[in-house]
């Protein structure tokens, strides 16, 4: 076989794999907002601040924090410290504060505990 006739082979197999692995999960799941959003609340807090962090993460990291430390150089990773800080002080103080409450009020994304909490324009934020 040729490196072509085996990479199509490949490309199939794990297009059906994942075809597979995507309707076995739509089948065994419900089918709520809250569940698609928030596992069905069932994820524990390590878990749910590890995946809120590797989304805060994505884009700032990859272009602005690069970019920072090309203008200001080795004193840009001062901002090192800071990230640790909040993301520590969000971790262990205002994520299960704010997962309890957002329970409470039937609120699946910051927007709508906002709206739910405060009322008025406060969703918009």
């Amino acid at each position: 076989m040729d490196s072509n006739t085996i990479l199509i082979i490949s490309f199939t197999i794990y297009t059906a794999a994942i075809i597979g692995v995507g309707l076995y999960s739509s089948r065994k799941r419900k089918k709520t907002e809250e569940d698609f959003i928030l596992a069905n609340r069932e994820l524990g807090p390590f878990v749910s601040a590890l995946s809120a962090s590797a989304s805060a993460e994505s884009g700032w990291v990859m272009l602005g924090l690069v970019g920072e430390a090309y203008l200001f150089g080795l004193s840009a990773f001062w901002i090192v410290p800071g990230i640790a800080a909040g993301y520590l002080f969000n971790w262990f103080v205002i994520a299960e504060r704010l997962r309890k409450e957002s329970l409470n009020l039937g609120a699946s994304t910051l927007p709508q505990y906002f709206d739910y909490r405060f009322g008025g324009n406060s969703a918009l934020l």
